[in-house]
């Protein structure tokens, strides 16, 4: 038998966050949830819209810590 999980009082949405990725030198870019999609703004402003594999993709590198420079945080907007 499971035990009981406590309802969870707020319901987390993707739109109301936003993934923060930091490379070795400060850059900073940032990943949105948008109606049905995802997009990436660079560090230089540029704007691309993405499917979530590609944001997963995108995200596997510093979450496995394959490349120790970046730091990927989430953030509520």
């Amino acid at each position: 038998m499971y035990p009981c999980i406590p309802a969870i009082k707020d319901e987390i949405m993707n739109t109301d966050h936003v993934i923060r990725a930091t490379d070795k030198r400060g850059r900073t870019g940032s990943y949105l949830k948008e109606d049905n999609d995802w997009k990436q703004t660079s560090p230089t402003g540029h704007i691309r819209r993405l499917s979530m594999e590609q944001l997963l993709s995108h995200q596997r590198a510093p979450l496995a810590a394959d490349q120790p420079g970046l730091r990927v945080g989430v953030e509520r907007r």
